[in-house]
């Protein structure tokens, strides 16, 4: 039921899409000629993840809620990392200026926001009457491959539709629907917030629920992730089993594997732009790797920087194939997901779509994670990709996400222009995201 409210288009595939095959790559985007293979210090548990909506709350990769230790600081969604680094949010604000209060995204007066069964303009307010009884309402952090902007990141291509990202609101959906509760998907453009939920959600970040379980009243929102963890505890017994189902290894509980894959993910992007001497480029890139728990040296040279940075991914991409490779085919919980296999998949599932693409310094991307010497991970995801609450939470199932490479690309573009060519490093990154996202097809549904 897809309607102007709810954000879940009807007829989806439930097969898994493979990336498009791209002929000829394009090149990797340039590095410095002293990037070799590059010390790996353990990122505390939960900071990246909230590099998104901090870059959208404050949060921790490793948020664990319920069973596992809460991982540090770990708030929401998406607010930027710790540092200079800005968040889509914050930087549509920042060059918005004097238009700050003008929608990014226009769409036409009258016209169906809802197009092909995908939302393309805004996402409207909840029905007045509240959220259905015992389905709450769930705000999730969302992006586009393409705003139509026609600035360096959309090029030319037409507007595409907004598709949720956020790993944080994408794990809290993953294990209330492996749990068996449902949810209504309301889509939370991270550059273009609509009104009726920053004025109704005061704090404005993601996730956020309306109605319960998981929120606390049927006309009050409620946000956090380790929060709704906490509401959802008491308001569900089935949920509650689910927290208890263990891992079939011990040391495989959501906390590590969520360190793992911030830490490969953020440090992971970050390195792209390493060797910068721009002071913005430096700033992000050490908020960045510190929201993974990665230190960055303001005396160490910037050669010498993405070295280490680009030895650091390796080293954990090689542990997290590790992983992978323990679970001879099955999840960490066995047969069937454990809490921690939500904590995994959803920074794996992000990071798949860096790697591709080319947004990071791995002297092989873009390409795949086989390719970057992980031929494990794929298949894991895959076995997500093929369950229904996969497609339930991220209102897709393809390998390539172009709307979560376009989450980040913001915030980077324009602060290293020395080494990503005047930003056409990025421009080429979200080409390419474009070209491989099933979900985008270049239709102008504006008109």
């Amino acid at each position: 039921d897809m309607g102007c409210g709810s954000s879940s288009p009807p007829g989806l595939p439930v097969t898994p899409t493979a990336a498009a095959k791209v002929a000829d790559r394009p090149p990797s985007p340039p590095s410095k000629s002293d990037l070799e293979l590059p010390p790996a210090k353990s990122p505390g548990a939960g900071d990246s993840g909230d590099a998104l909506e901090k870059n959208n709350s404050t949060a921790s990769s490793g948020d664990a809620t319920a069973s596992p230790p809460a991982p540090a600081a770990h708030d929401d969604s998406a607010k930027e990392p710790s540092g200079k680094s800005e968040s889509p949010e914050s930087e549509s604000d920042d060059d918005e200026g004097d238009d700050d209060d003008a929608p990014l995204v226009v769409w036409p007066e009258g016209k169906d926001p809802v197009v092909d069964g995908r939302l393309y303009g805004r996402q409207c307010p909840p029905p007045v009457s509240g959220p259905k009884a015992g389905i709450p309402i769930k705000a999730v952090l969302s992006s586009r491959a393409s705003y139509g902007s026609g600035d360096v990141l959309d090029g030319e291509s037409a507007m595409g539709p907004i598709m949720p990202f956020c790993p944080f609101c994408m794990r809290l959906g993953l294990m209330m629907r492996e749990s068996g509760l449902e949810f209504d998907t309301y889509l939370i453009d991270s550059r273009d917030k609509p009104e009726w939920f920053v004025s109704g959600w005061e704090a404005g970040t993601t996730p956020a629920l309306l109605g319960t379980p998981g929120g606390v009243s049927q006309t009050e929102w409620a946000g956090g992730f380790d929060d709704s963890i906490a509401r959802l505890k008491t308001q569900s017994e089935s949920f509650v089993a689910f927290l208890a189902k263990p891992s079939v290894n011990e040391k495989h509980t959501a906390e590590y594997v969520a360190r793992l894959g911030a830490k490969f993910g953020f440090v992971g992007m970050s390195a792209l732009i390493a060797d910068t001497t721009d002071q913005n480029g430096f700033g992000l890139v050490k908020g960045m790797c510190a929201s993974a728990g990665v230190e960055c040296l303001d005396d160490e040279t910037p050669g010498a920087r993405k070295k280490r940075l680009v030895k650091i991914v390796q080293e954990t991409l090689l542990e997290l194939n590790e992983v992978c490779v323990s679970l001879d085919g099955q999840f960490i919980g066995g047969e069937s997901p454990c809490q921690a296999d939500c904590f995994l998949v959803t920074m794996l599932y992000f990071a798949n779509s860096y790697v591709n693409v080319g947004f990071g310094a791995l002297p092989q991307m873009p390409c795949t994670l086989a390719e970057a010497g992980a031929p494990a991970l794929l298949p894991y995801i895959q076995l997500w990709l093929a369950r229904p609450s996969f497609l339930y939470s991220y209102k897709q199932n393809n390998e390539v996400s172009a709307a979560s490479v376009m989450a980040l690309a913001p915030m980077f573009s324009g602060k290293a222009l020395d080494v990503t060519d005047d930003d056409e490093v990025f421009a080429k990154i979200m080409q390419r995201a474009r070209d491989l996202d099933p979900v985008y097809d270049g239709k102008d549904r504006a008109k």
